[in-house]
């Protein structure tokens, strides 16, 4: 399973960096850093989504009962 994890990041950083070293060619500094940035702010979004969800639900949990 490691191995896996280990092969999958590889991946995605491969991809990430071939995206920054396009749009830095394009758009500059600010180009480089995009992509990164892009994928971070996704992945607190998703996860603040998914946080404030099960909040929500143990919270209603707990007045109906």
């Amino acid at each position: 399973m490691k191995v896996y994890r280990g092969c999958m990041f590889t991946i995605y950083a491969v991809i990430i960096g071939a995206f920054s070293i396009l749009f830095s060619r394009a758009f500059g500094l600010i180009g480089l850093i995009l992509p990164p940035l892009l994928i971070a702010f996704a992945y607190l979004l998703v996860d603040t989504l998914l946080l404030e969800l099960l909040c929500w639900f143990y919270e209603r949990d707990e007045q109906g009962t």
